[in-house]
């Protein structure tokens, strides 16, 4: 929150000395809060001068220039970086240990964007896709006992089947 003007301060003190009315019509006409017509005045008994004090400061950035340029060199090394894996790095590298939301805000600063692979058409296996999907719809029929042969004898499920049956599948039989 920014600081009132000085020059609105030098008015409250002048008509609060000038004794123009009572606090609350002091801050009435001067549209300020009661209770900010008092911090002049106790600024002023206490050190001479209605001026705000001077920002006390605030914690230092844990990533500072020098870390935020390593960190967007370990971005551009390897874009598809997890912010696991680049608070790993940034822990051995610059002896820092920040947390995921510290990663993930000086990324956003540096207004870099992870980017994580994605496989095109083009650089997919078709036999590897189709084995994949071949192994994950005999998966999914076998869990759930639902085997539904076409009249050519080979394997189908409806999408919302698939969909539902791959979930059922565990993390390293994907």
């Amino acid at each position: 929150m920014r600081a009132f003007p000085v020059e609105l301060r030098e008015r409250v003190l002048k008509a609060v000395q000038a004794r123009e009315g009572t606090i609350a019509e002091l801050a009435e006409m001067l549209t300020v809060s009661a209770s900010f017509v008092f911090r002049p005045l106790r600024r002023f008994a206490d050190s001479g001068s209605v001026a705000p004090k001077h920002h006390g400061g605030g914690v230092t950035p844990m990533l500072d220039k020098p870390k935020l340029a390593q960190l967007k060199a370990m971005v551009e090394h390897q874009p598809d970086a997890t912010l696991e894996e680049l608070r790993q790095r940034l822990r051995e590298q610059a002896h820092v240990e920040p947390s995921l939301t510290t990663v993930c805000r000086a990324l956003q600063a540096l207004d870099l964007r992870r980017k994580q692979k994605r496989f095109f058409a083009r650089e997919r296996d078709p036999k590897k896709r189709k084995q994949f999907l071949s192994a994950v719809v005999w998966k999914c029929g076998e869990t759930a006992g639902l085997k539904m042969l076409s009249s050519s004898g080979s394997v189908f499920f409806k999408p919302l089947h698939f969909k539902m049956f791959f979930h059922l599948l565990r993390k390293g039989d994907r």
